[in-house]
């Protein structure tokens, strides 16, 4: 598959740059990122002309603020008018047609596969570094504490069965999500209970929802009810429990809500100050709409995305304008959150039936853009690579997974946004020519980058990065069944690809086990 450009122009904007066209795929590197996202005009040296442009663009953004504010008034029409419909009724299917789970968490007949103190420090060391951020569900250093004095309970002959509940979920629920991120070496160096990793990992996610259910979660209001789901989440979809997924999250939607987490001040517990509460808070609003599909089930509403953002650390510059500034793991979650934030707002002012879909698609991708060009440097592809920003990565190794993965999300919205037209496309080629580029472009490029990824593939197993792919796939295979010879069999080679690299993070993963039957289905009828 030959590289894509990433973005393209929307009419006679000149505020998109382009990647080189035509990169070979096994040719090109990281680097090569540079160009994908939208940025700001070329400034002249002239300081009052600069400023001028930036007034001018301020301004325009402002606009755009407001006309998406005006697309979301209902114009009378309250049914949902998304227009891509093959797309949406396919990936709906994805997760209808994923087998289920049943049965008790945790067989009487099979002994939980226990790790050592030894192994269980590990992990713990290990996830503090790739899956805390992820979750934002603890304070790391009690989570530490509590680890500690809970082996120290263990060593006095506590058993079990005596320990809280709930605690040993969150904890199993942290073994299961940090095991499955690391490859065999690392998994092995922490000498797991068994050579078999996937016993191991199905042992602690039963364990951590059997623990769950003895808590009685369901009776009480308990904040750390929601930290439990929360990282539980990263788990669900990869074990196939897409309904349990579903009936789990909404339920600590409703908790969180209830206990006043989406509040300004939020509340603050022993173990979770006001901010990280907060954080908490955003990572239910930011997986609930990772889900790219637009579902009547959206437990989210307008108020609760009101909440504040979440702060930045006191010895954080905000703009980060020096590409050595060490970075923290919140402004990621930031972004996750602004974008959450402008997704929302387009499905909702969608859903009213605005008189104009194609302006509401505009508005929205140049807010997108926007957004994008505002990413400090080292979330952003477009920062020059110096011995500066080598040392700091290989010190914050999570950073370059972020940029990573916030590329993959940028282009995986900005996909689903242009795509709303996809179906007008053949009736107005060239009225609508821009989106239906655009959206081309993002599926191929969610193919590209996730073919680059530097990380080891057991840390792309995450089922939202399957559902990327698969929604890249399915774009790009509906389009080849439009198109003739040759265009139809370059379609067909990016979807073959996007099903290779789906192949390779299957296991465990039934999201992408179940990708790769769809994509085939579908890719033969082309």
């Amino acid at each position: 598959m030959a590289g894509s450009t990433y973005y393209s122009e929307l009419g006679e904007s000149d505020s998109f740059r382009h990647a080189p066209a035509g990169l070979p795929l096994d040719s090109a590197g990281p680097e090569e990122l540079h160009g994908m996202y939208p940025a700001a005009p070329n400034r002249a040296a002239n300081l009052s002309y600069d400023q001028l442009l930036e007034e001018n663009k301020r301004l325009s953004l402002e606009l755009s603020r407001l006309r998406l504010l005006q697309l979301q008034e209902p114009t009378g029409s309250c049914k949902d008018i998304v227009t891509t419909i093959d797309v949406e009724r396919i990936e709906r299917t994805l997760f209808e047609s994923i087998p289920h789970r049943s049965g008790p968490s945790v067989q009487a007949c099979d002994p939980l596969l226990f790790p050592s103190r030894q192994c269980s420090q590990k992990i713990i060391k290990y996830g503090a570094t790739w899956t805390s951020w992820v979750h934002y569900a603890l304070d790391q250093s009690k989570f530490e504490n509590e680890h500690e004095a809970f082996w120290d309970t263990l060593e006095q002959g506590v058993s079990l069965e005596n320990q809280s509940p709930i605690w040993l979920s969150i904890y199993f629920g942290v073994l299961t999500a940090t095991l499955n991120c690391m490859d065999d070496a690392d998994a092995k160096a922490t000498c797991p209970p068994s050579d078999d990793i996937t016993a191991v990992l199905r042992s602690w996610y039963g364990a951590a929802l059997h623990y769950l259910n003895k808590s009685e979660y369901m009776r009480h209001y308990d904040i750390r009810t929601v930290q439990a789901i929360a990282i539980l989440n990263i788990s669900f979809n990869n074990f196939g429990d897409d309904n349990l997924y579903h009936i789990m999250w909404a339920s600590g939607i409703r908790i969180a809500q209830n206990i006043g987490m989406g509040t300004k001040d939020g509340p603050v517990q022993d173990f979770l100050t006001s901010e990280q509460s907060r954080r908490l808070w955003w990572t239910l609003i930011i997986c609930e709409w990772q889900v790219l599909l637009d579902t009547a089930r959206n437990d989210i509403i307008d108020r609760d995305f009101d909440t504040p953002l979440p702060s930045l650390p006191d010895d954080q510059n905000p703009n980060l304008v020096s590409g050595c500034d060490f970075p923290d793991p919140i402004f990621y979650h930031i972004a996750l959150a602004k974008i959450s934030s402008l997704y929302h707002r387009f499905r909702i002012a969608l859903r009213a039936g605005p008189s104009d879909v194609a302006e509401l698609v505009r508005v929205s991708d140049g807010l997108l853009a926007e957004m994008i060009d505002q990413l400090p440097p080292h979330l952003n592809p477009d920062e020059q690579k110096t011995t500066q920003t080598e040392e700091r990565d290989e010190m914050y190794p999570w950073a370059s997974w972020q940029k990573f993965d916030l590329a993959l999300t940028l282009l995986a919205i900005r996909l689903n946004i242009n795509r709303t037209l996809q179906s007008q496309w053949s009736e107005s080629s060239k009225t609508l020519s821009g989106q239906r580029s655009i959206s081309l472009d993002c599926a191929r490029s969610i193919i590209w980058i996730s073919s680059k990824w530097q990380y080891p593939t057991v840390q792309r197993k995450q089922w939202h990065h399957s559902l990327q792919l698969f929604t890249a796939g399915v774009t790009l295979a509906l389009e080849a069944k439009k198109q003739e010879i040759p265009i139809s069999s370059e379609l067909k080679s990016d979807v073959e690809h996007c099903i290779g690299l789906l192949n390779e993070v299957e296991s465990p993963n039934a999201i992408a086990h179940r990708c790769v039957k769809l994509l085939t289905e579908l890719l033969n009828g082309v």
